[in-house]
């Protein structure tokens, strides 16, 4: 007989390892991208890590073709990384927290 396997929501892996460092996820905000091009989401997140601004993020993740990055709820922030992401051809789309 096959055993139902329980998945942790997206939500609750990014909180608890936020938590380890002392980082409140409600205190956060999810941005995430989609990205057409092959290793799309990598080059996002190398010219993130290179960007001259140097943008804080928590915590970044992805999978296929598309990216999602924690960051401080600062606006200014967030400019900068969908600046970074659109310049990587990136186009914003709603974060999957499940």
């Amino acid at each position: 007989m096959a055993k139902k396997i329980t998945k942790t929501a997206r939500k609750d892996q990014y909180r608890a390892i936020m938590e380890k460092d002392g980082i409140r996820f409600e205190d956060c905000r999810v941005l995430a991208f989609t990205f057409e091009r092959p290793l799309g989401p990598e080059t996002f997140h190398l010219w993130l890590m290179l960007d001259q601004r140097r943008p804080k993020y928590y915590l970044f993740d992805c999978w296929g073709k598309t990216a999602q990055v924690i960051i401080q709820n600062d606006d200014a922030v967030s400019e900068i990384v969908c600046d970074i992401a659109i310049r990587a051809d990136g186009k914003k789309t709603t974060p999957n927290l499940i």
